[in-house]
């Protein structure tokens, strides 16, 4: 009878080491789980820039702005970096009116995606080669919106006020209202830019060979050095 009793709580006993036991091998088996999914998460986020820069992930990637937008954008190749710097080259605008209006043969960002985040408005270096804008001015409407005996555009009623134009000083202190601009900081580099202005009557004002270095720390101190070629088509 003893011997009984003594094997029953053998057996008691081994079978709540084996529950033990398994209980400690379902605790390692969620884990084990979520240590790969942590795993698989951070080499997703590693290789975005690698994906990104892939081919049909940047025709996607176009395609949804174009499909956004009334201006239709061409990109032949661009890529990221987390921390290097960020390139694009052959970048193409067309406005809703199907005419070209950017055209840039390379860019370079010197901030990787990881910069950006974290300061956007710092945005370090961008490099700009073969850049060139056209602007398309509006026609000027020439109806006449003053009645007889109005006084015209730009004249002033006998009796009216004159308001003061404002400059962006405060003039109580003397000082500017820096605070209300946006803290951009960095330096932008052009090497041989273009702008053409074109005006209703198909004539145009072409700005060439524009080459320079302008710096900027917040929009209120921006200083830095432009080269350009001025030729007026019309």
């Amino acid at each position: 009878m003893a011997n009984k009793i003594n094997n029953q709580q053998d057996q008691d006993g081994v079978t709540e080491k084996g529950r033990g036991a398994g209980g400690k091998k379902k605790k390692r088996w969620w884990l084990r789980i979520l240590v790969s999914i942590f795993l698989l998460i951070i080499l997703f986020i590693a290789l975005i820039p690698t994906l990104a820069s892939l081919t049909s992930v940047r025709h996607a990637i176009v395609s949804a702005i174009n499909e956004q937008t009334d201006y239709r954008i061409e990109v032949q190749e661009f890529s990221v970096s987390w921390r290097d710097s960020c390139h694009l080259a052959g970048l193409k605008v067309w406005d809703g009116e199907g005419r070209e209006i950017v055209a840039l043969e390379k860019a370079s960002l010197g901030n990787g995606l990881i910069g950006m985040i974290m300061d956007p408005m710092a945005f370090g270096e961008i490099t700009l080669d073969g850049v060139s804008a056209v602007v398309y001015l509006p026609e000027e409407s020439t109806k006449k919106t003053q009645g007889a005996g109005e006084p015209g555009k730009g004249e002033r009623a006998p009796g009216a006020r004159v308001k003061q134009p404002t400059s962006g000083i405060d003039h109580a202190s003397g000082e500017g209202s820096g605070e209300d601009l946006p803290a951009i900081i960095g330096t932008c580099v052009v090497r041989n830019g273009q702008v053409r202005i074109v005006r209703p009557d198909g004539k145009a004002l072409v700005v060439s060979e524009i080459d320079g270095q302008v710096e900027v720390n917040t929009l209120d101190k921006v200083k830095g050095h432009l080269n350009f070629n001025l030729n007026d088509q019309g």
